[in-house]
């Protein structure tokens, strides 16, 4: 038998033995549940299509998980699942963009009674373009190649900072540049953006060391230009 896809994490006890009964009954997924202190492990040992992660009981230590999960994808412990999905049995306790803003892709409500999309290779998606430009095809046209710009440059510049600038000075760009590959679609580089403008707080905590960090910046660097590439892609050929 195939080892369940998707993992959903837990940190109460008892949700936990509930939430593995659920899921049990669950008939269109495959969900695997464990408790907080296995998600690190259980990421590690194999890949999975999706991270679920229960915000029902105790939010606080979800999101800090997803803060490990995002700096490890940086530092090249491991990769995140290509869905990171937020959970409770009181959704309406919870905001769905702050949680966007922590990273996570989307906030379902428990127990899951849809099926999760499966992992696909990423592909560009403009709807939040879209929707800023009140549907308008010229309109994102001519916002398309002012976004990429602005992106180069500040890639540009981050990638121009001497190895002792302060890490402040790394996690003001990725904030400005956040907010544009959300409109662009592109999860990798905002997620990315997302774990690097944690970068004082998370070393300040101990969540990570020096030595991480300067891994997170060079492959965070990595990731923006190899976005930027696939963005450019979608610009017509100039005359």
């Amino acid at each position: 038998m195939k080892k369940p896809a998707n993992l959903l994490v837990t940190f109460d006890p008892s949700q936990q033995q509930r939430l593995t009964q659920q899921c049990k009954q669950d008939v269109l997924n495959k969900i695997d549940v464990i408790e907080g202190e296995s998600a690190i492990c259980a990421l590690r040992s194999r890949h999975w299509n999706a991270l679920l992660i229960d915000l029902t009981h105790q939010p606080t230590p979800g999101l800090m998980l997803i803060d490990r999960v995002l700096a490890a994808g940086l530092i090249g412990t491991f990769a995140p699942p290509p869905l990171l999905l937020a959970c409770s049995a009181t959704p309406e306790t919870l905001n769905s963009s702050l949680l966007r803003l922590n990273g996570f892709d989307r906030l379902l409500p428990l127990p899951i009674t849809e099926t999760l999309p499966r992992s696909a290779p990423q592909v560009l998606n403009l709807s939040e373009l879209n929707a800023l430009a009140g549907g308008q095809q010229a309109v994102v046209d001519a916002m398309m190649p002012v976004l990429i710009q602005t992106l180069n440059d500040d890639i540009q510049h981050l990638a121009s900072l001497p190895a002792q600038a302060p890490f402040t000075a790394i996690a003001d760009i990725a904030h400005r540049m956040k907010s544009s590959w959300h409109l662009l679609g592109m999860s990798h580089a905002r997620r990315s953006c997302i774990i690097m403008e944690r970068l004082p707080a998370l070393l300040d905590n101990g969540v990570i060391s020096a030595q991480e960090s300067e891994k997170m910046r060079i492959n965070f660097i990595s990731v923006l230009f190899a976005s930027l590439r696939q963005c450019k892609g979608l610009l017509p050929a100039q005359p």
